[in-house]
């Protein structure tokens, strides 16, 4: 039943009233459950023409009002929740119920774009390239948190925004027409909305869940198809026009197996590459071919960028002049057949800063004989092939391997006679042979008999933990009764095994404990001859981090952020049982959650490089000590490698794949306890051996400290080096409030890693001497400084998020005090204009912005502003007034409050026992000092306000 029929909404109060139907249907429908997700509200077609004619009609009184102090209750008709909650759910709603109908998978603000748009809510909504705006985003993440909506906000490594709008709905009628097949018949290639709503602890869907389980029922057999419709059409993520596409679904395309399809599922998520291809040139000489893909999903604010692959680059990307993300190629991106897997990132052309990686799978040396299908598509299991036959397949193995069987239409040797490429006539049978051997066919390939398949199961090869240090591991091989081994290979080489018990020993390479190893198996079952072929993850404990042709194992002293975003890492800690689900355990980038882990390797997407440790932790709550350290700290130097001094001159070692370019500025911040610190101008010139590129500048400051270089362009710092050992040194010696601004400036701008473990006690008396001018400095939104005659050195506001949150575990640790003239001052930055006589707006505004740093700063600040400040000017009365307003709209609701109590109470008895007594009383006491681990909390927009809130009220109530 439509649930918002008989609402005009053209009307003045028909937001409100929509809101409040559809709140009442969510307590209809799920009640108290949380989190849901807006499928659950069982909306109709009648409901969805309602919102899109608000949105043309009523919703633009309610958009548009687009700053923070003109927001309020007015909107909601209970006076409730504040206009961006009201806004944001009936965009939610429209935006699911949109593209679940008329969308498709990856193409979500494609799809909403789609909309009938009034220009002035386009403008305040979206960026001329399709991408939502700040302001649009925030109303949406707001909503998603105070309301409880399923969200991926906060999570690293995915698409907040695109992955949250997913959650509301699952998959699109045009995604499961495509797709479907795949999704059930591979586990690994279903989305990452249907991978969350049946297997992602804290977002997953009973009833999203029952769906999944009732259409791989009825595809493996196990349900009739009267039962799963009757399951289907009770389920609220199914519209009921679907019911006879999906059921027909389903049961296409059945020769699909999980054992076969697209080998390149390293990456599940959006990607900005599409899968590699292999082709062949006008002269038969083979390659691979990609292309960039699905920008408009990826969150890229900066102008331009360039592709780089394996450290070159390969294509240019700017923003045209409707703001649109285009590509100066549209030719297909080749890469050469030795490229076996690779990276590729997205990199911001000024900053030099990776935006997004991915991983790239063309090919794997380990494995003798690959197929790729006539598109070029190489599938995952040679051994067992799906898809059509016709135009043949192409076949890549070693030289050793003789075509004993088959008519070849064409074939290509490598130079060195490794490898060749035979492309085999799909519509006869061909086999493969070594040293007189049959070991593949493609009758077999096609479908192995079940008797065999049955016996096979039974085999089964486990491989020790590989010890630290070690180059070598023993495998154990299980054989069922019924079968026998004639002999075993990985790659090229024969393995012994010991005759008993069938153990041998194996020689660990990168590949392998990167990939894992490839064993073929021949063996004899139940009388006939078959082959098992198996790939097995080399255990071990600890990390193993991989870039190009490099392994580098275990923890690292120093991380840069570019090689930690550059490197594929493979996380291994210590399990409670083989069994632990590698998703218990988190990354995090000191109190930052980075991302959760899974199997195999993965990248790390965005580091903040301010000197925190990289940890891992068995869950994001109430952990005393990590069960990992990655790194004891990552620092993020930009363009410099590292920086050498020698007497003559001053050597800067670029960033691989980076180059000196004229318009590229550098100055160093020269001085000691001795010598006034000062910034200096260098002269950078490029000094090239046969493998390496040296930036440098003569040194005239041999009996000085070189503490700090930056290198700018266009103003911004792309490239920054710290003396670590020397440059604090230089802090207690600083003499005054002008000096120290001065030092705050350039600790700023040069992006100093202020969380380094060495320095940070340095850092932190600095900042207990001086708090006004170096917090109002570092949490401003832009500041600048002087860097050579006529150029100045701005911040980078990408980073800015990073850098204020850094700032506040940094007061939050030295519980700095703060005068009223360093609130003031604070103050006098976030609100310029504040006046006594109406101060409510703007301080909320500076409380929310200094509650992003620090919910301790931000009730500080207000406490001494209040006490010692609007207390003399205004009287006792009219401050408890503005302080009771402030304090009752950043008081958290009580779905909020028992939301947040829950996820305390997961962590354990002894924290909810120590900390929750006194409960019912008052808010529980949490302080971020106290217990190591709540500051991951506080990364997240709920806890982060609800503690805002709750030192406000009671340190100034």
């Amino acid at each position: 039943m439509s649930v918002l029929t008989g609402i005009d909404p053209a009307e003045s109060k028909a937001t409100g009233v929509l809101f409040r139907r559809l709140l009442e249907r969510q307590q209809t429908e799920i009640g108290s459950r949380v989190p849901w997700s807006i499928a659950e509200l069982n909306l109709e077609d009648e409901d969805l023409n309602v919102l899109v004619r608000w949105l043309t009609s009523g919703a633009r009184t309610a958009i548009v009002l687009a700053e923070a102090s003109s927001w309020g209750s007015h909107l909601d008709p209970e006076r409730r929740y504040h206009d961006p909650i009201v806004t944001g759910l009936l965009l939610h709603a429209l935006y699911a119920e949109f593209v679940r109908r008329h969308g498709s998978e990856g193409s979500y603000w494609g799809s909403i774009r789609k909309l009938d748009w009034s220009d002035v809510n386009d403008s305040r909504l979206f960026h001329p390239n399709g991408q939502p705006t700040p302001f649009h985003r925030a109303v949406l993440e707001r909503t998603a948190q105070e309301l409880h909506l399923r969200n991926a906000f906060g999570l690293e490594g995915t698409q907040q925004w695109f992955s949250t709008g997913y959650l509301q709905f699952g998959f699109t009628r045009k995604g499961f027409n495509h797709r479907l097949p795949e999704w059930l018949s591979y586990p690994g290639h279903a989305t990452s909305a249907i991978e969350a709503l049946t297997a992602e602890p804290d977002l997953m869907s009973d009833s999203f869940l029952s769906v999944w389980q009732s259409l791989r029922g009825f595809r493996n057999g196990n349900l009739t198809e009267p039962q799963t419709r009757n399951k289907l059409s009770a389920s609220p993520w199914i519209l009921d026009e679907w019911l006879d596409e999906l059921i027909k679904a389903a049961r296409r395309r059945m020769h699909l197996s999980p054992s076969s399809g697209s080998a390149d599922t390293f990456d599940r998520m959006v990607a900005f590459l599409s899968p590699p291809r292999l082709v062949f040139d006008g002269y038969h000489q083979p390659g691979f071919e990609t292309g960039i893909s699905h920008l408009a999903d990826f969150d890229l604010p900066s102008d331009s960028y360039r592709l780089m692959i394996a450290g070159k680059e390969r294509a240019a990307i700017h923003r045209d002049s409707h703001g649109d993300l285009l590509c100066n190629t549209l030719a297909p991106i080749r890469l050469p057949w030795t490229t076996q897997q690779t990276t590729a990132q997205l990199e911001e052309t000024n900053s030099f800063r990776i935006a997004e990686s991915q991983s790239l799978t063309c090919w794997l040396a380990d494995e003798w004989i690959q197929v790729f299908n006539a598109d070029g598509t190489r599938m995952e299991d040679a051994y067992s092939l799906s898809g059509s036959y016709s135009g043949g397949w192409h076949l890549l193995c070693p030289v050793s391997l003789e075509l004993r069987v088959g008519r070849v239409l064409s074939q290509w040797t490598a130079p060195d006679q490794s490898w060749r490429i035979m492309t085999i006539d799909g519509s006869e049978d061909a086999a493969l042979s070594l040293e007189g051997e049959i070991i593949w066919t493609l009758a077999e390939a096609r479908q192995q008999g079940r008797e065999q398949a049955d016996l096979l199961s039974g085999v089964d090869l486990r491989v020790e933990t590989l010890r630290e240090n070690a180059t070598r591991t023993n495998v154990h091989l299980f054989l069922p009764d019924g079968c026998a081994l004639r002999w075993a290979r990985t790659a090229r080489q024969e393995v012994g095994w010991t005759t008993n018990n069938l153990i041998a020993s194996i020689e660990v390479t990168q590949e392998h404990l990167e990939r894992g190893i490839q064993f073929t198996l021949g063996l004899v079952a139940n009388g006939k001859l078959c082959r098992k072929h198996v790939r097995r993850p080399i255990p071990f404990e600890g990390v193993a981090w991989f870039r190009g042709t490099r392994c580098t194992r275990g923890t690292i002293s120093v991380l840069n952020a570019w090689e930690g975003r550059a490197s594929r890492v493979r996380i291994s800690p210590r399990r409670e049982n083989e069994a632990e689900d590698p998703s218990h355990f988190v990354v995090t980038e000191g109190p930052k959650l980075v991302r959760r882990l899974r199997e195999g390797p993965l990248t790390l997407g965005h580091l903040s490089g301010l000197g925190a440790p990289l940890n891992v932790w068995r869950n994001q709550y109430n952990e005393s000590e990590p069960v990992l350290e990655l790194a004891h700290a990552v620092i993020d130097g930009g363009l410099i490698h590292h920086v050498t001094i020698d007497a003559e001159k001053i050597h800067l070692h670029p960033a691989p794949g980076s180059f000196l370019r004229d318009d590229f500025q550098c100055c160093a911040w020269v001085g000691s306890q001795e010598v006034p610190m000062r910034l200096e101008k260098l002269s950078l010139a490029c000094e090239k051996d046969e493998e390496w590129e040296t930036w440098t500048a003569p040194n005239e400051y041999a009996h000085q400290s070189v503490n700090s270089i930056g290198i700018f362009f266009e103003g911004t710092c792309i490239g920054s080096w710290w003396n670590l050992n020397r440059w604090t040194l230089a802090l207690p010696q600083c003499p005054d409030h002008v000096a120290a601004d001065e030092y705050a400036k350039i600790i700023r701008v040069f992006r100093s890693p202020i969380r380094y473990r060495r320095i940070r006690n340095y850092i932190g008396d600095f900042l207990k001497r001086f708090p006004g001018e170096i917090l109002s400095t570092w949490l401003s939104q832009e500041t600048d400084v002087v860097l050579a005659a006529d150029y100045r050195g701005i911040t980078d506001l990408t980073d800015r998020a990073d850098w204020i949150r850094a700032t506040g575990i940094l007061f939050e640790r030295r519980e700095i005090p703060l005068s009223i003239e360093d609130a003031s001052q604070i103050l006098e930055e976030f609100a310029p204009n504040l006046s006594t006589r109406n101060p409510e707006s703007q301080l909320i505004d500076s409380v929310s912005e200094l509650s992003n740093a620090s919910p301790l700063l931000a009730s500080a600040v207000l406490k001494t502003w209040l006490t010692d400040f609007a207390l003399e000017s205004l009287g006792r009365g009219r401050t408890r007034e503005i302080r009771d307003e402030i304090a009752c709209i950043l008081r958290p609701s009580d779905a909020r409050l028992e939301d947040f109590c829950r996820n305390v109470i997961r962590a354990d008895d002894y924290f909810v026992i120590h900390h929750c007594e006194a409960f019912a009383n008052s808010w529980p006491y949490l302080p971020l000092d106290q217990k190591r681990n709540i500051s991951a909390l506080f990364e997240h927009d709920v806890t982060r306000k609800l503690a805002t809130s709750e030192r406000i009220q009671r340190i100034i109530l």
